[in-house]
């Protein structure tokens, strides 16, 4: 947008003095439609990357900036855990990244052992990717669809 001022308001209110200037001296009055139809297209072309953000975070898309398979690596990384998957990674609001995924555990390990493998996890993934919240369903020898699915 070509703009003097940093406040887009501001350009836009001197717009319309202009406007009325030239219509009360000068008679130009298809100046004002013209004025407000450019600043109509310029509030509607400004409105598709909000909608466009907005339209993934109702539809919880993975979010930009995070790549899945890294998020995977970083999982299996865990010397206790053999496999994830059915995993899902999206944005509940601007700030909060949400994960859910199944872990496979290599062992049939007790319940404590898994809550320290989560807590490690949990750290890990908010340092590396800024996930805050996460959701694990632990698992030992299921069998069940082994695919990662975003």
């Amino acid at each position: 947008m070509l703009s003097l001022s940093p406040d887009p308001y501001i350009f836009y209110i001197c717009l319309y003095l202009l406007g009325g200037v030239l219509m009360y001296y000068f008679g130009i009055f298809w100046i004002d439609p013209l004025i407000s139809a450019l600043i109509a297209f310029y509030l509607i072309w400004a409105s598709f990357g909000l909608v466009k953000e907005s339209s993934a975070i109702l539809m919880q898309f993975t979010p930009k900036g995070i790549n899945v398979d890294e998020v995977v690596r970083s999982i299996e990384e865990e010397p206790e855990i053999e496999d994830v998957h059915h995993i899902h990674v999206w944005k509940l609001d601007d700030n909060h990244i949400h994960l859910e995924a199944h872990l496979d555990f290599k062992e049939d390990v007790a319940l404590s052992v898994s809550n320290h493998v989560i807590d490690s996890l949990e750290k890990k993934l908010h340092k590396s990717f800024d996930i805050e919240h996460t959701t694990f369903q632990c698992e030992y020898q299921r069998s069940d669809d082994k695919h990662v699915i975003v």
